[in-house]
């Protein structure tokens, strides 16, 4: 009796299918590191790092033993880098609108942010001139005391400290969007 006697003889199709190379699974994880990377914001950088180096050592494994998915490398490659600049920009319009930007979405919280800030820093000169008796001459002082001190405001520029000679009392505020000392729109610390 013949061994294939009983067995469908192969189409077209099947024989297409029997001589397509089995695909490279580091094709098909670099495809699904690229795919999350633009999607993931936090971490979308490092995943789309990791896609395009996966797909390079893929394509190089696919070049040696001519497995298949080299489409799916180059794809998930592809979205990884979109993943990079996706998560660069972001991150940039965050950081420009939150923390750079004078006008726009979070500009009316700045002052507000600000206040907490001076708020806590006038909280740790009182601890420490509960300490030592006297505040301290710079705010880098209190911070090398071990006191949390919050050096720049929420604009991004230092905040204003002066004590008086006999270290008894001080002025600190942040001089506001402009910058500039004794100003209207000079922040203080609530009373």
């Amino acid at each position: 009796m013949d061994r294939n006697e009983g067995l469908a003889p192969l189409n077209a199709t099947d024989s297409a299918l029997a001589s397509k190379p089995r695909t490279a699974g580091l094709a098909i994880a670099t495809l699904v590191l690229g795919l999350l990377a633009p999607f993931i914001p936090l971490v979308g950088a490092l995943l789309g790092f990791i896609a395009i180096i996966l797909g390079v050592v893929c394509l190089l494994h696919i070049r040696r033993t001519h497995e298949g998915g080299k489409k799916l490398a180059i794809s998930g490659m592809v979205l990884g880098g979109v993943g990079i600049i996706s998560t660069v920009l972001i991150y940039s319009v965050l950081f420009y609108w939150g923390l750079k930007a004078k006008t726009g979405p979070w500009a009316k919280m700045k002052p507000e942010v600000t206040r907490q800030v001076l708020t806590s820093d006038v909280g740790a000169l009182e601890l420490y001139k509960k300490r030592f008796g006297k505040f301290p001459q710079t705010l880098a002082d209190a911070s090398k005391a071990g006191f949390p001190i919050s050096p720049m405001d929420s604009y991004m520029q230092p905040v204003y400290y002066r004590v008086s000679e006999d270290c008894q009392s001080y002025d600190i505020r942040s001089l506001g969007p402009d910058g500039k000392y004794g100003t209207s729109d000079d922040i203080l610390p609530p009373h």
